[in-house]
């Protein structure tokens, strides 16, 4: 039987976890039983708090650019931390327009399951969502990568990442840009449930060549529903069009930990550059 007639998925177009004790023969028997139920109370304690600090980190793909770099295509897809089903959300950003401003986005979330053959099938959903709308704006050209803040790199400052464009070639002369994430404190239209000052985060991206330094995005006002409630921020990559690309454009990625019923859950966000 074909997996999507075997798994319910549903999808959608939105910007959108003994006691043993008793009285012993001697007190030493006593003392031994006090000491096994302290050790499993705290262990038992250990077993419900852990899961809570534990969201869901999203992985990206980067699916490319149009011709004229006006539009780029990422994914980013898991399993949920609150449910542990599989989802896909493919954002289509246009590079001209205010980066504040909501990407359209195509959603696929699975019914039930977490195994990789849900996840699969999702992501194929999805892609097969978008992929008229990929056609229709000309989301052919491949995105490189030019710099990238990886899961498993030793990074002093996750909020800092830096890049030489145009990427090095032969004959071809660069310069280096410097950007950095700060995150402030905010509202949201969402509701938000967080711990200790209870406050969603907004933030500034800033960008430095040379002597020269300035913002290059700053959320102003209230955060949209889709940001949901962040608790952080951090610079992920900084992408750029491949082989037959007619304009030169970099996209700085954005990683964004919104809150959710078991711990900050990581998504991305995408901000155009020109140098």
């Amino acid at each position: 039987m074909d997996l999507s007639t075997r798994r319910h998925r549903r999808s959608h177009q939105k910007i959108n976890q003994a006691n043993e004790h008793g009285d012993g023969m001697v007190s030493n028997l006593g003392a031994v039983n006090m000491m096994r139920w302290t050790i499993s109370l705290f262990a038992g304690f250990g077993l419900l708090a852990s899961p809570a600090a534990a969201g869901d980190r999203a992985s990206a793909n980067f699916i490319g650019f149009s011709l004229e770099a006006r539009h780029f295509a990422f994914e980013e897809y898991g399993i949920e931390s609150d449910s542990g089903v599989a989802y896909s959300n493919i954002y289509l950003v246009d590079l001209g327009a205010d980066p504040g401003q909501e990407s359209t986005r195509i959603s696929s979330v699975a019914e039930e399951g977490d195994s990789s053959d849900d996840l699969a099938a999702v992501r194929a959903d999805a892609r097969d969502k978008a992929r008229p709308l990929i056609a229709e704006r000309n989301i052919f050209v491949p995105a490189e990568i030019a710099a990238l803040n990886g899961d498993g790199e030793l990074i002093e400052d996750s909020s800092r990442i830096s890049v030489n464009y145009p990427l090095p070639a032969w004959g071809t002369r660069t310069k280096t840009y410097s950007f950095q994430v700060t995150a402030f404190p905010t509202s949201s239209l969402a509701e938000c449930d967080l711990q200790g000052d209870g406050q969603p985060q907004g933030y500034e991206l800033r960008i430095a060549s040379g002597l020269a330094e300035s913002t290059l995005y700053r959320d102003d006002g209230i955060l949209p529903v889709a940001r949901g409630c962040p608790q952080s921020y951090g610079a992920y990559a900084v992408v750029v069009p491949g082989v037959g690309s007619t304009k030169e454009r970099a996209v700085v990625i954005i990683s964004y930990y919104p809150s959710s019923f078991e711990g900050p859950s990581r998504r991305f966000l995408a901000v155009p550059f020109t140098p």
